[in-house]
């Protein structure tokens, strides 16, 4: 165990080195009048505006430090969210998409289809999965179905 007087100096070190440098850098700096009826009046006055002040602006920094913690964790949360429903979303894409798949494979995709054409059959399944939209941009992703026999399909993603 170390001694008493080794832990109040190491406190002093650890704790006010930097209070008490800026404090005779301010003195340095301001060279406050010494007043005529005590000496160290105007030095004592202005050691106690100093400290104040100090204080005030670090209460204040700590302020803003709590402040932006807060926001950061309120912000990880949302994006947790959003990555569990997007990936609740992509589950259920995939699912509706391995059952269209399914049913396609079971002979010629138009026959399967009932003559429509594969856009217009998947559209509905990419509608479902279009609520999500962009968690980033803020877009939504919509399924546009092209002409019927077309063969193809122009979604925003």
């Amino acid at each position: 165990m170390a001694p008493a007087g080794a832990v109040y100096d190491e406190y002093l070190e650890t704790n006010m080195r930097a209070i008490t440098e800026g404090l005779l850098q301010a003195l340095l700096v301001k060279k406050p009048a010494h007043g005529n009826t005590h000496p160290n009046t105007e030095v004592e006055v202005f050691c106690i505006e100093w400290l104040t002040n100090w204080n005030k602006e670090r209460d204040q920094e700590e302020q803003v430090v709590s402040r932006l913690t807060a926001e950061k964790e309120l912000l990880l949360h949302k994006r947790n969210e959003m990555s569990e429903l997007l990936s609740k979303k992509e589950n259920s894409f995939a699912a509706e998409l391995q059952k269209l798949r399914a049913s396609l494979s079971g002979g010629s995709s138009s026959a399967a289809l009932g003559g429509q054409d594969v856009n217009t059959v998947a559209a509905p399944a990419l509608a479902n999965f279009s609520g999500l939209g962009d968690p980033i941009g803020g877009k939504a992703t919509e399924a546009v179905p092209t002409a019927p026999g077309d063969g193809s399909s122009s979604a925003a993603l």
